[in-house]
């Protein structure tokens, strides 16, 4: 096992390299993702064992999994350390002691021994700053090279000894990932859609995993992910919806493990009636309620389990009536929430999250509808437009319905003038390309929009050098045709004549349905003077 044998490796001297080169030997995060961290999917995963195999295979099976993922934390925690440098001299101390740690393989190991940043550093002023002056974050650096270059030296020393294990694939055919950890797998859903899924337990190794998943894959397009999980670690789960959201990934619910093989169609993945995935129920709970906010667009269906509760402390909860709460406990349980909120809201959801929470208690769980996660922005689309809006202008007033990400604008306004009265509806975005998209337009030959058609020569197109803005006049009698509509109302080309260059580039969300046949019929009523 690896623990016996780094343990024998650790109770020898270590060599002291003060003088070595702190970037000599130091590994990154890609040679950590692609020596150490196991395949997402791959045979070594999990407990590999049905009935009938090999028990001696089975076992260095296991002892190959687990001294894989002890190195690959090992290795990210060496890389940590090394990005430190010439930081603040307590965190770069924390972080070098965490590396410490991870390279002895527990607490309970013998560590390797470093160098300590002194605790008396007298004659300087601000040392305990978060922000110090740079003569603390210089003074020590020396020290910290040979620290890290000691923990680079003992991990290279560690890595020679690591079982590595080669699985034949006869050898693991009804091979299942364990939902006990996040897996993170693609799947095919026809000869050309394909989708990632994280299924599975949030633990602390999960943000890691994701980020070893983004090294192994850095082009991946569509950038989306399906998560299905009951929760786990609840700081895990806050740092996984971070890295959603730092590399452009949008959010879904859904998706389960592999299927073992035998029960996979041949045409599985090639549109097939079959897919590779089980069907299991979709939830997002606790821990993954969170990482799902760190999606840039976020979505879920009718039958998804969405669910929240307050967060908590095992042993607490072990013995809930004990007198257990100090102060420290009371502090930690204010920035917990304080860091909660703040994580809602930078990811652009309703801080009243937290509120409904804290209504179930730690072994309960808040079932959002999809309407309530709409309200709350759990749902949430940049692209999509809002409910219509009545505003006032001048002695008039307008109907408006804007993108959430306020990048296109949807209105309806009546002007009147000596020439008479216009009544126009208004779809602008931001840009500057008129003529491109003027000539695009022309291309069309007509558009359609609730119901009515529009002739390309109908549609004006212009810029005030901000926005470009799509414009046309409402017929007399539209009243009556938008008091009759039954579906959002999407402006597109018309699909029976326009090139395909012309639809693609006109793909506007839909504007709601909703509210928008009162609200344009007052402003219809209530026209400005024309400017």
């Amino acid at each position: 096992m690896f623990r016996s044998l780094a343990q024998a490796l650790l109770a020898a001297a270590l060599v002291s390299i003060a003088t070595q080169s702190l970037a000599q030997g130091v590994p990154d995060a890609e040679e950590c993702a692609v020596r150490w961290h196991v395949p997402f999917g791959s045979p070594l995963r999990s407990t590999i064992c049905p009935g009938g195999q090999d028990k001696a295979f089975c076992e260095r099976s296991r002892a190959a999994v687990q001294a894989m993922d002890q190195m690959y934390s090992t290795c990210m925690a060496v890389v940590e350390a090394s990005q430190f440098e010439n930081r603040h001299t307590a965190r770069t101390s924390a972080l070098i002691d965490q590396a410490a740690i991870m390279v002895a393989g527990g607490r309970d190991k013998r560590q390797v021994k470093l160098n300590q940043v002194p605790g008396n550093m007298s004659g300087l002023q601000g040392c305990d700053d978060p922000n110090p002056p740079s003569i603390c974050l210089t003074r020590y650096r020396p020290v910290f090279q040979a620290d890290v270059a000691s923990l680079a030296t003992e991990y290279r020393r560690i890595e020679k000894i690591t079982p590595r294990l080669e699985i034949p694939k006869e050898q693991v055919a009804g091979y299942r990932p364990s939902p006990d950890r996040m897996v993170f797998m693609k799947y095919s859903a026809g000869a050309s859609v394909e989708f990632l899924t994280g299924y599975g337990m949030i633990t602390p190794e999960t943000p890691r995993d994701f980020e070893a998943y983004l090294l192994r894959n850095p082009d991946e397009k569509p950038k989306s992910i399906n998560l299905n999980s009951p929760g786990g670690s609840l700081i895990a789960g806050l740092r996984l919806g971070e890295l959603f959201r730092e590399n452009g990934y949008s959010t879904s619910i859904g998706g389960g493990p592999l299927k073992p093989q035998y029960s996979v169609s041949s045409v599985a993945d090639f549109g097939g009636d079959q897919g590779n995935q089980e069907e299991v129920p979709e939830i997002c709970m606790s821990a993954c309620a969170y990482a799902f906010l760190g999606g840039i667009s976020r979505d879920f269906g009718e039958r998804t389990r969405y669910g929240v509760h307050q967060f908590y402390n095992e042993k607490a909860t072990s013995e809930p009536t004990a007198k257990a709460f100090d102060a420290t406990d009371l502090s930690f349980q204010q920035v917990m929430t304080g860091l909660i909120v703040d994580y809602i809201v930078r990811m652009g959801a309703d801080a009243r999250l937290i509120v409904e929470a804290a209504k179930a208690e730690y072994n309960t769980m808040r079932i959002l509808s999809q309407k309530e996660a709409r309200d709350l922005k759990v749902i949430y689309d940049p692209e999509s437009f809002t409910s219509w809006q009545i505003l006032p202008r001048g002695r008039g007033v307008i109907a408006r319905s804007m993108s959430q990400d306020g990048n296109r604008t949807a209105q309806v306004a009546c002007f009147t003038s000596k020439r008479g009265t216009e009544r126009k509806f208004v779809i602008w975005q931001k840009g500057t390309d008129a003529d491109g998209w003027r000539d695009l337009a022309k291309m069309a030959g007509s558009f359609q929009f609730a119901g009515m058609v529009i002739p390309a020569e109908g549609l004006s197109v212009t810029t005030d050098g901000k926005n470009v803005y799509f414009s046309t006049d409402l017929p007399p009698d539209y009243e009556k045709r938008i008091g009759s509509l039954k579906e959002d109302l999407q402006f597109s080309p018309d699909i029976n004549t326009a090139p395909m260059v012309t639809i693609r580039s006109f793909v506007f969300p839909p504007v709601p349905r909703e509210g928008f046949a009162a609200s344009a019929s007052i402003a219809l009523r209530n026209c400005l003077p024309a400017s």
